[in-house]
């Protein structure tokens, strides 16, 4: 006999509890006892190779069922750990029920599971409750599950680890554009920004912004369009510290229905606020409507802010509510660079307080309307403004300007003045402010000081 072999017997076809055609591999012929189950080989043998298999089995965890004959395959699965699980839920709390199922969770740092999304993530994760980590046991991060793809993970110490780097460690470098849709119907947790629809559209421009900085390497080749994709009502953005260039975008035709509002909380009170950051809106409408928790400061509409470059075309800023006496504008910088580009421009007050209609303060930060050639020549026109400060103000190193440019007759930038009442201009502490030969709105002359410089 060779192994548990007889060397004698009847074949497979002629024997009850057989296996046709074993993978054997060094092994005689397979003879099994008769049909009348008479032993070919010692039963002292017989009985030590049922208490191997049978202690196999048991090893295992799992008792020997006389109704199967997948006992030790079952045992082998266990021994080695290996268990795999379509998820269910998401996307960020899954479930799973594990095949073999999962008699205990043994903190070895061995056990291995196989799991496949069925949606993927939206952020941090759970599997039945207890959490899944990175390999630096940090949170996932969104898209790091990807809808169908198998999802190797470690049970280590009451938690899921995946054992390699997930998508958030390893981001790859977008050169070129990248459009994503943000809808007041889309979903921040399961929308993936890739089409203008309720079921594939962000809710909010931040994240949208936020997603493209997870899933991609900072890049200054980057351009990021950011679709709002129907009128309606949306949260205030802030960008950060994004090397390309980043496009908001509503409708340039009728950009009243697409309300960008005032951020809330301790940070809030500014409508869109960029530091470190090249971006470009149009056609939207600024609601200005909240200041900040913290500071009471606000509101602002768009704020340019370090080294921040913003420009602002095609649209309507709306002031809702009294603004704080030094510090709400509805066009700001601190150090950045911001343009009021092309396009007509609406900016209604509704005879509410405001300190600046422009402002500029410190390191060479500049706020202006630069306008562009036609057809796009910019029209900007101020509506019952009522300016504590003063209607274009510059501090500290700053300015404000009109360009006085005329292009083939046509001046780039026309100024129109409705109803606006309080003083016209403020330079002081070496500022500038420069009104380009235009009108500027208000209804008393401004001042200077401190080595400031005004010109009509």
């Amino acid at each position: 006999m060779t192994g548990m072999f007889p060397s004698s017997g009847v074949p497979a076809t002629d024997a009850h509890n057989t296996i046709l055609d074993p993978n054997t591999v060094n092994c005689d012929d397979l003879w099994y006892s008769t049909t009348r189950c008479q032993p070919r080989f010692d039963p002292a043998a017989a009985n030590a190779t049922l208490s191997e298999l049978i202690n196999l089995v048991n090893c295992a965890g799992i008792p020997y069922d006389c109704t199967k004959f997948d006992n030790l395959c079952r045992a082998v699965r266990y021994l080695t750990k290996m268990y795999c699980a379509p998820l269910t839920g998401g996307p960020a709390a899954y479930g799973a029920v594990f095949d073999p199922p999962l008699l205990e969770l043994p903190d070895d740092c061995c056990t291995h599971f196989t799991v496949i999304p069925n949606v993927e993530n939206n952020g941090a994760v759970t599997i039945n409750l207890h959490p899944v980590l990175r390999n630096d046991l940090q949170e996932l991060r969104p898209g790091d599950f990807t809808a169908g793809i198998p999802i190797e993970l470690i049970w280590c110490n009451g938690k899921f680890v995946v054992p390699y780097m997930v998508r958030s460690q390893t981001p790859v470098e977008f050169k070129g554009q990248l459009d994503y849709w943000v809808r007041p119907d889309g979903s921040d947790a399961t929308g993936d920004g890739t089409a203008n629809s309720p079921s594939k559209a962000f809710r909010t421009i931040n994240y949208a912004f936020q997603t493209a900085m997870s899933r991609y390497v900072r890049s200054p080749e980057m351009i990021l369009n950011i679709r709002l994709g129907i009128p309606g009502d949306y949260e205030g953005a802030r960008i950060y510290k994004f090397p390309g260039i980043i496009n908001i975008i509503g409708d340039i035709v009728a950009p009243a229905g697409y309300r960008i509002h005032c951020s809330t909380g301790a940070d809030g009170g500014v409508c869109i606020f960029a530091e470190g950051s090249t971006v470009h809106t149009r056609g939207v409408n600024l609601i200005l409507d909240a200041q900040s928790t913290l500071t009471g400061t606000g509101p602002i509409g768009v704020f340019a802010y370090r080294n921040a470059v913003m420009s602002f075309s095609h649209g309507r800023a709306e002031l809702n509510i009294n603004g704080h006496a030094i510090s709400s504008g509805f066009f700001e910088s601190g150090g950045g660079v911001l343009h009021i580009s092309e396009g007509s421009v609406v900016v209604d007050g509704k005879g509410r307080q405001i300190a600046h209609g422009m402002g500029s303060q410190a390191n060479a930060g500049f706020t202006g309307c630069t306008g562009a050639v036609t057809p796009n020549q910019l029209t900007i026109t101020w509506i019952n403004c009522n300016f504590i400060v003063a209607a274009y103000w510059a501090y500290a190193l700053a300015g404000v300007g009109v360009s006085n440019d005329v292009i083939s007759g046509v001046p780039v930038v026309t100024v129109v003045d409705s109803g606006c009442v309080g003083p016209e201009y403020n330079a002081t502490v070496n500022a500038f402010v420069y009104g380009g030969g235009k009108v500027i709105p208000g209804a008393t002359a401004g001042s200077v000081g401190s080595g400031g410089v005004f010109q009509p």
